[in-house]
């Protein structure tokens, strides 16, 4: 199991253990009747509940702009993600709705059926939930700055 399953797991717990001191009453709301259904749709049409269309906006501009990425760095991921086919499969499955089963996803992007539910597409990137999905053109180039400022297991253990 991963440690964000398990992180995930953990807060979902810990929110039922909180909502266990209310007596609650659930009732059913057919999905029309609900806005936030509607804006949340894949579906969503803007003119249906214009208020909403423009906290969402809002929502995703602050996803985007609080990326720690700068205006550059995020236009290489733009464009090395609109040049892969693969990326670009799964921008469509993600946008337009993926298989009912996994044996029904297009081998380009079956890799991603575990985390369907937390992907999503802003600005021509893909993001796992807050994350940036980095195309496999730059992965390599991402592991090597990430790791830059890493002085390594030798000198790590010389300053102590």
């Amino acid at each position: 199991m991963e440690e964000t399953d398990l992180h995930s797991a953990f807060t979902r717990s810990t929110h039922v253990l909180q909502l266990q001191k209310y007596d609650l009453r659930v009732e059913f709301v057919r999905g029309k009747d609900i806005p936030l259904a509607d804006a949340l749709s894949r579906n969503f049409l803007p003119d249906t509940y214009p208020e909403l269309s423009e906290g969402m906006d809002a929502h995703v501009r602050s996803v985007v702009n609080n990326v720690p990425f700068s205006a550059n760095r995020l236009d290489e991921i733009r464009n090395a993600t609109n040049s892969d086919t693969r990326f670009q499969n799964l921008k469509n499955v993600i946008k337009y709705g993926w298989p009912d089963e996994r044996r029904s996803c297009q081998p380009s992007v079956i890799e991603f059926w575990n985390h369907r539910d937390q992907l999503s597409v802003a600005e021509d990137i893909i993001f796992k939930g807050d994350k940036i999905v980095i195309p496999m053109s730059l992965r390599k180039s991402m592991v090597e700055v990430v790791h830059s400022s890493h002085m390594g297991i030798e000198k790590s253990t010389k300053t102590r």
